[in-house]
C-alpha cells in the first residue's frame, strides 16, 4: 500500500512539472525536490530558462543542488 501511495504522489509531482499551471519563478528548494523525485536535469534547466529563478542561489545552495543530482548544465543555467 505504501508503494502505491508513493507512486501516486510521484506521478502528481511529475505531472506538475510536465504541465506546470504555475509560471512563477522557481527556487532552489523546488529544484532540489524535483531532482529528488527524478525529474531530469535537462527538463529542470528548461524550466529555469522559461520561468527564471526566484532568487540567485548561494554557493551553499548550489552545492546542495549538486548533491541532489544537479549536473553542470543545470548549475550553469
Amino acid at each position: 500500500m505504501r508503494v502505491k501511495a508513493s507512486l501516486l504522489l510521484l506521478s502528481f509531482v511529475l505531472a506538475g512539472v510536465a504541465y506546470p499551471a504555475d509560471t512563477s519563478a522557481v527556487d532552489t528548494t523546488q529544484l532540489a525536490a524535483w531532482l529528488t523525485a527524478g525529474v531530469s536535469n535537462s527538463r529542470l534547466a528548461r524550466l529555469v530558462q522559461e520561468r527564471g529563478l526566484a532568487n540567485l542561489p548561494t554557493r551553499n545552495e548550489l552545492c546542495q543542488l549538486e548533491s541532489a543530482g544537479a549536473d553542470s548544465t543545470l548549475i550553469r543555467v
